[in-house]
């Protein structure tokens, strides 16, 4: 079905995004409700919940449902502007992701500038200690065009790369229902 992937598995759910405040220290609650609502408008134009994801991530294709409520008017007004809806929504999506593929959690928003959007540590590490912390970039797309969800993923991989951190890059595709998340 997808050429980067080499095993399937059907894993279940992902975390409720209006839920990762609890799990990840760098994420609040009104941002977890605001990335979940972000992330209701985007698929209410495609789908209804819930819906089924394919997360690609260490050579594993895992199809996961990602429960989510559907927007009333006042919401879809809200989150109109293109650029800020997909970009929220793609921070939650691939929040959620990440810690169900790899148990990491987000504890720090990094700075503007800084190549990436998060600091990553393993789920029950200390928030201070960033030995074994990931910097994690995050893109997402309504597209359906699996070459330019790769090309997407290849230019973030690009941007995150650095010679000191371990970084992960995550494409989200709202379009293709599809989250692709690579370790450079």
């Amino acid at each position: 079905m997808m050429a980067d992937a080499v095993e399937l598995s059907i894993n279940g759910a992902l975390p409720r995004i209006r839920y990762l405040h609890r799990t990840h220290p760098g994420v609040t609650a009104s941002l977890s409700e605001s990335f979940e609502e972000a992330a209701s408008v985007c698929l209410d134009r495609s789908c209804s919940p819930p819906t089924e994801f394919a997360l690609s991530c260490a050579g594993r294709l895992t199809l996961r449902r990602l429960t989510w409520t559907k927007p009333d008017d006042r919401q879809r007004r809200a989150w109109a502007n293109d650029t800020d809806r997909i970009e929220a929504a793609a921070y939650g999506v691939s929040l959620a992701a990440v810690e169900a593929e790899l148990g990491l959690v987000a504890t720090t928003r990094m700075p503007t500038l800084s190549g990436a959007d998060y600091f990553l540590i393993p789920r029950g590490q200390r928030v201070d200690d960033l030995e074994d912390a990931f910097r994690l970039e995050v893109s997402g797309t309504e597209s359906t065009e699996t070459h330019r969800i790769h090309a997407r993923l290849r230019a973030k991989i690009a941007q995150v790369a650095h010679p000191s951190d371990p970084s992960l890059a995550c494409v989200v595709s709202f379009g293709a229902k599809r989250v692709l998340i690579r370790q450079t």
